[in-house]
């Protein structure tokens, strides 16, 4: 009994870490990468990838037309892969208020819940794959430094400014 207790409770505070982790993501994402007490930048009509294309990879106006056709093609396939987690990680949490859950009740709604990650996750892929396909050779080195750059952001806590060492 107390190890299955344990391995209850160890179960339910990694998905917890993970839930938590997953919004702050949300969040950034959200974002824009900004903190949502900060006012949003100048260029408020184009996203922070956008931009980046723009000014750091040297996108023309036909490949940023390019870009946004995929990107919408991309939000198309996205958003419900990210609704559908959504909805799976408010399920699995909802089963913190029932007395009694199952282990294996809990392990098939995480279960799903990294489905639809995966999901996410591939379909992420095939779409940065896509748009470095628009890139010239030139483009190419610019493109995966940026990209380099958005992978090793994505899901890393922002520091606060007060607390940034000197």
């Amino acid at each position: 009994m107390s190890t299955t207790t344990t391995r209850y409770k160890t179960l339910l505070f990694i998905i917890a870490v993970l839930l938590i982790s997953n919004i702050a993501l949300v969040v950034y994402v959200f974002t824009g990468g900004r903190c949502p007490h900060k006012p949003p930048s100048r260029d408020q009509n184009k996203s922070g990838i956008t931009s980046a294309l723009e000014k750091e990879v040297g996108f023309s106006e036909q490949q940023l037309a390019q870009y946004k056709n995929l990107r919408e093609e991309h939000w198309k396939i996205a958003k419900p892969l990210f609704d559908s987690m959504q909805k799976g990680k408010e399920l699995l949490f909802k089963l913190t208020q029932t007395a009694a859950v199952e282990d294996s009740v809990v392990q098939n709604a995480a279960a799903s819940i990294a489905a639809n990650q995966k999901l996410m996750e591939l379909q992420s892929f095939r779409h940065f794959k896509q748009v470095r396909d628009l890139c010239t050779q030139e483009q190419l080195p610019r493109y995966d430094s940026v990209l380099k750059k958005i992978v090793s952001k994505r899901g890393k806590p922002q520091q606060p400014q007060g607390d940034q060492k000197k």
